[in-house]
């Protein structure tokens, strides 16, 4: 997978079905240990639901997902929340679908819709990131150093993930690789300093070139 989409923030949307509420609740997560610390947050917080579905691709490639129907019929719930996930390509994100029950009986195939439509729903009304693969570079520089680097990465498919000023500069640069940005930033740093080594790749992930970061 060469790029996907996730969240911003905690969106949020309640869909009434047949007086049941659905409260479906997104967020971005960087691996297993934060989705599931977002799980038991949203349990706390409708703690008087009868139940708290959810689903969740913890990493940019999909490999790392679960799902749970937490009481509902077997099938009824939490694949279909992974399978909404996967039908607006969102990963390193996690979705809980709340439903406190309304007292009328919606059947395996009424509640799989009903799982499945309350998550697209509140992706509809996402803020969504777009994540794209990238390498990512650690340059560690002199001040006269980060001023060129900077004059690098005005450059499109480059972007200053992070900055940490001391003697020298560190700066973790992010370059997409779909559209070979890689190369090319390898390629002006070489002529920029005279093919003097300021940066290793430090790893592999995917990054918005806007805000944030989810990193293998």
């Amino acid at each position: 997978m060469s790029a996907y989409f996730t969240v911003s923030g905690e969106p949020e949307k309640v869909t009434v079905i047949e007086k049941s509420r659905f409260i479906c609740t997104l967020k971005n997560v960087n691996g297993e240990e934060e989705a599931r610390e977002f799980i038991e947050k949203t349990r706390k917080k409708y703690s008087l639901a009868n139940h708290h579905c959810y689903a969740y691709i913890a990493d940019g490639e999909g490999r790392s997902f679960r799902f749970s129907d937490d009481g509902e019929p077997q099938g009824t719930a939490g694949l279909p929340i992974l399978n909404a996930l996967k039908s607006k390509n969102l990963s390193c994100t996690a979705a809980v679908v709340t439903r406190f029950f309304g007292g009328v009986k919606l059947g395996a195939g009424g509640l799989t819709r009903a799982y499945f439509n309350s998550v697209t729903e509140c992706i509809a009304v996402a803020v969504l990131k777009n994540m794209r693969s990238a390498w990512f570079y650690r340059v560690r520089c002199d001040y006269d150093g980060y001023a060129k680097m900077l004059k690098i990465v005005e450059n499109d498919g480059l972007a200053v993930a992070e900055t940490d000023f001391a003697d020298k500069v560190s700066l973790l640069i992010a370059a997409e690789t779909d559209n070979g940005a890689d190369l090319k930033f390898e390629s002006a740093v070489a002529d920029a300093f005279k093919g003097k080594k300021v940066f290793e790749k430090e790893s592999h992930g995917f990054y918005d070139f806007a805000e944030s970061v989810c990193r293998k």
